[in-house]
């Protein structure tokens, strides 16, 4: 009865410290997070899955099952924001249970499943990730769930039905991120390598059917990407797999000197767990973890793209505190108690406090911030899905305004994305012969020094601002309408086709924002040119 109460203590501490971070990151989201809700928006409205009114099908996203799941909801009424923050805390409960699962297969005590629990939900990482609006939390719960299906499967005793039920659900975090695949193809792999069960009871057969499984799942799925699409890859994959690169090494660098102490407890059980599975699962999320290395990140947010790595690491790094702890109370006497003690609530605290509280604000915005009320501005222009807009960084500004637009990156346009051996030159005159209405260019600093205007962009649109800026027939055919102060470190800058319209009715929609401000450094900018 007292171990209960204990528990219900712990518990209950852990849901007010996970009401605490959550409520001081409410105001926070990932501008990223509106490419999935304009997808939903367009295929709930009929249109299909497309960026722009009327466009090309496009794979813009790399979360599809995500972009279905919101559809019915944006058809009730409902803001797809909350509702991705409410299934990523239901994703972030039920990833906590099932990891306490996976912990209880490899033998972990009732005692410190309990504590394992605890240290899932009040970790402040997960709880900023499930504000920020993304599919990270709800993916890295399909991948746990996956996990623990996988502990249940292949062996002598094991059921088909949990095999094809990691399978399934392998899929399907495919579909919530690509990566999801890669994930469920080494676990297949790994255990063909492996020889987990007794050498008269090979898992072939279990495994030939998972395969099988995976394959009838994966080819009809990949088959209608390309008749769709036109492509069997989504256009980030184009954009940002870009060979070994020193974005990706710094990333995945980064994050290996943040969670090293995890890693390294993770390998102190390879002598303890004399489970293959182990090896198995700890050998697919390393290889997860460094593919990065060849993957340009872009917006990587918080290491959002290894964050689903992070629950195993955490795990296997609480059964590597366990087992030393074990350890070292058969070599020291009793009267030494407090000292080991100390040492594991030292140990433990680390888990608790390493996952990231201090990464709270770190690239993510307000949700009513500039490029909200850029959009909402925008939105009161006459026709606004015949209008176009060019800029860099796409999600609330295309969102809110329901203008059309062209991705500078390239995610959410399938020329751009698709050539990669477009110049600044050619992406400068494929977005001039579009005759946009609005060009919004990011610049580190309120002026437009060369220094400003070289900041680097991501993805296709490194390098497109000093080429834009140099073609004369951008400083002809458009005036600078004013700036707006993102951040103290980056700004918006706003430039209305000359031959628009109703260049004087959009100036003045954008003047009514009390952070609208105009810069007098661009008039000194023209005169280098004149």
């Amino acid at each position: 009865m007292k171990i209960k109460k204990i528990t219900a203590v712990f518990i209950i501490l852990s849901l007010f410290i996970l009401l605490f971070h959550l409520f001081f990151t409410r105001h926070r989201v990932l501008d990223d997070a509106f490419i999935t809700y304009r997808f939903s928006k367009n295929i709930a409205k009929g249109q299909g899955i497309v960026w722009n009114y009327q466009g090309k099908p496009t794979e813009g996203y790399t979360n599809f099952l995500l972009v279905l799941i919101l559809v019915p909801f944006l058809q009730m009424g409902f803001s797809p924001l909350w509702v991705t923050r409410a299934l990523s805390l239901l994703g972030l409960f039920l990833m906590s249970w099932t990891v306490v699962k996976i912990a209880d297969y490899f033998s972990l005590e009732k005692n410190w499943q309990t504590l394992l629990f605890c240290l899932f939900i009040t970790n402040a990482l997960f709880a900023y990730h499930c504000m920020l609006g993304m599919e990270t939390i709800i993916f890295s719960c399909l991948l746990m769930g996956e996990i623990y299906l996988f502990t249940r499967s292949f062996g002598i005793k094991k059921s088909l039905v949990h095999t094809l039920l990691f399978i399934f659900l392998g899929f399907l975090a495919g579909l919530m991120r690509p990566e999801g695949f890669a994930v469920t193809l080494c676990l297949i792999f790994l255990t063909f390598v492996f020889a987990f069960t007794p050498k008269k009871t090979k898992p072939y057969r279990q495994l030939g059917w998972g395969l099988f499984g995976f394959l009838a799942l994966f080819f009809p799925y990949l088959s209608w990407k390309y008749f769709y699409f036109g492509s069997i890859f989504p256009n980030s994959a184009y954009i940002k797999c870009s060979g070994f690169n020193q974005f990706g090494f710094k990333y995945v660098g980064s994050f290996y000197l943040f969670i090293s102490p995890l890693i390294i407890l993770s390998f102190f059980n390879l002598r303890s767990i004399k489970k293959s599975k182990y090896i198995i699962i700890l050998i697919t999320f390393l290889l997860y973890s460094l593919s990065y290395i060849y993957i340009e990140p872009l917006m990587g947010t918080g290491w959002r793209f290894l964050i689903p790595c992070l629950p195993i690491f955490l795990l296997f790094s609480l059964l590597g505190i366990v087992n030393f702890y074990k350890r070292i109370n058969n070599h020291f006497p009793s009267r030494m108690r407090f000292v080991k003690g100390v040492l594991f609530l030292t140990a433990f605290a680390y888990l608790f406090l390493v996952e990231g509280a201090t990464l709270w604000y770190i690239h993510s915005r307000n949700y009513k911030d500039s490029r909200s009320r850029i959009g909402s501005l925008l939105a009161l222009a006459p026709n606004p899905q015949k209008r176009l807009i060019v800029l860099e960084d796409q999600g609330k500004i295309p969102y809110y305004s329901g203008w059309n637009s062209i991705d500078l990156a390239g995610l959410t346009t399938n020329d751009i994305a698709r050539d990669p051996a477009l110049s600044k030159e050619r992406l400068v005159n494929y977005c001039l012969d579009k005759e946009a209405d609005i060009f919004i260019i990011g610049t580190g600093k309120a002026d437009f020094s060369k220094q400003s205007i070289t900041r680097e962009g991501h993805g296709r649109a490194k390098g497109f601002n000093l080429a834009l800026f140099n073609q004369a027939t951008f400083r002809n055919l458009y005036n600078y309408a004013g700036t707006y102060q993102e951040s103290h470190f980056y700004f918006l800058n706003l430039f209305i086709s000359k031959h628009s319209s109703d260049y004087q009715k959009m100036l003045h929609l954008l003047k009514t924002s009390a952070d609208f401000n105009l810069t007098k450094q661009y008039d000194d900018f023209l005169r280098m040119y004149n």
